[in-house]
């Protein structure tokens, strides 16, 4: 592993979790809470990876995923999120994963597709994806 973090969401476990229990004491629905709380946890980090050939993310507990290509990046660079919002996000070729702040990496890939990582280290994300980029280009 050449990069490893963990990004915690705390707007979206406090907005999720304040939700649940108000949810709860105004005795709304069981389901309700229960949903709200499995959103909590399956949202509550955002952890990336950088290992030798690929680019890796991981919501919550790593149920939902995703991998990138390090051979598919045509390029890589630290970008802000307009987007008031945090989770999944797609619009057109362009998709976003975050769970907190503004700040991203920006994968711009072969294909046309753009995709917005969210990160709270985002210089050190950039530099961990271009070094390896540089060190395995057609991995």
């Amino acid at each position: 592993m050449i990069y490893k973090h963990t990004q915690i969401g705390w707007v979206i476990i406090c907005s999720l979790g304040a939700a649940a229990m108000i949810t709860f004491f105004l005795n709304v629905s069981a389901l309700s809470v229960w949903i709200l709380s499995i959103l909590a946890v399956l949202f509550a980090t955002l952890t990336v990876s950088v290992d030798a050939e690929n680019v890796n993310i991981a919501f919550g507990p790593g149920i939902i995923r995703k991998k990138f290509r390090l051979k598919s990046i045509e390029n890589c660079q630290i970008s802000k999120t307009k987007c008031c919002s945090w989770g999944i996000h797609g619009w057109g070729k362009r998709w976003l994963f975050n769970v907190s702040g503004f700040d991203t990496i920006e994968l711009k890939m072969k294909n046309g597709m753009a995709y917005y990582i969210g990160t709270d280290q985002p210089a050190q994300l950039e530099k961990a994806i271009n070094d390896q980029r540089k060190i395995c280009p057609n991995r």
